[in-house]
């Protein structure tokens, strides 16, 4: 999804720099692309990081429930 709204944005500047010929639109579009690019990368590694430690929470309470069972059952 956000590689769409990067590539809008990116083709707006393309756009905006052949209307009015300027090339520093241009790059003022490339520079956008990218620090957007780069932050949105950096928000789905933390999201990742933050699922991966949840589901080890989630593994980590079903042994201990698996635990609690055995230890009920003797």
């Amino acid at each position: 999804m956000m590689i769409f709204v990067l590539l809008i944005l990116f083709l707006a500047f393309w756009v905006l720099s052949f209307m009015f010929q300027s090339p520093v639109l241009f790059w003022i579009g490339c520079v956008c692309f990218l620090i957007v690019f780069w932050k949105s990368r950096k928000f789905e590694k933390k999201e990742q990081q933050e699922y991966e430690k949840e589901l080890k929470s989630e593994e980590a309470r079903e042994r201990n429930r698996a635990k609690q069972i055995e230890e009920a059952k003797v």
